[in-house]
């Protein structure tokens, strides 16, 4: 009897040296009414698959955990076959203060994943097409004023040439002309008739304007 209790104590410590956790907190979890995918591994490493954030977990002998990140700490706990992390977002209302997650195959975890990319993908292709359309309805707006004020110095001066300094300023037709994607107007060539007018932006967004 003694040696079986000397054995079991042995055993228990060594699982405490690896780090081991518990066969019931190891594997997949799945965030509920979400697409985040968290995975805990034998040695206690805790990875938020999505991303890659990785951390060990400081588990207590009642489910509670401390995550730790790079930089901070989340708490949580498992309870009832769940996993419940702490949602530390500023602004957090009081009934989603935690996460819930719960246990999921890896090929599901797999699924979940791929599916979160592919709306993350959609959702940057979203915004980068109303940003560009915001970029080239702004430069459009530019090179027509910049169009219509040198009509009128033209016809004001009598002559057929400008330049940009003498169309904008505080003092001048445009009082200011702001780049949105900083793009260069003082390239343009603003001679009466010299048409199209082509302007780069920063970010590779090219406007062509037919006067």
């Amino acid at each position: 009897m003694r040696i079986q209790t000397c054995l079991f104590s042995l055993m228990v410590i060594v699982a405490s040296v690896q780090g081991q956790v518990r066969e019931e907190y190891r594997g997949d979890w799945l965030l509920v009414n979400g697409v985040l995918v968290l995975h805990v591994d034998n040695d206690g490493t805790m990875t938020l698959r999505n991303y890659g954030d990785k951390g060990k977990l400081a588990l207590k002998q009642d489910g509670a955990f401390t995550w730790e990140l790079t930089g901070h700490a989340q708490s949580g706990r498992f309870s009832d076959g769940k996993l419940f992390l702490k949602n530390d977002q500023e602004g957090t209302p009081k009934w989603i203060s935690y996460l819930e997650f719960r246990k999921g195959e890896k090929e599901v975890a797999s699924e979940v994943i791929e599916s979160a990319l592919r709306q993350q993908t959609q959702e940057a292709n979203r915004i980068a097409s109303v940003r560009r359309k915001y970029v080239e309805n702004m430069i459009l707006n530019n090179l027509r004023q910049l169009d219509a004020a040198a009509e009128q110095f033209f016809l004001e001066n009598s002559v057929k040439t400008v330049k940009l300094d003498q169309l904008v300023g505080a003092d001048k037709l445009i009082k200011k002309l702001t780049p949105v994607d900083g793009e260069d107007y003082g390239k343009l060539d603003l001679t009466q008739g010299v048409t199209p007018w082509k302007v780069v932006g920063a970010s590779g967004i090219t406007v062509t304007f037919d006067r």
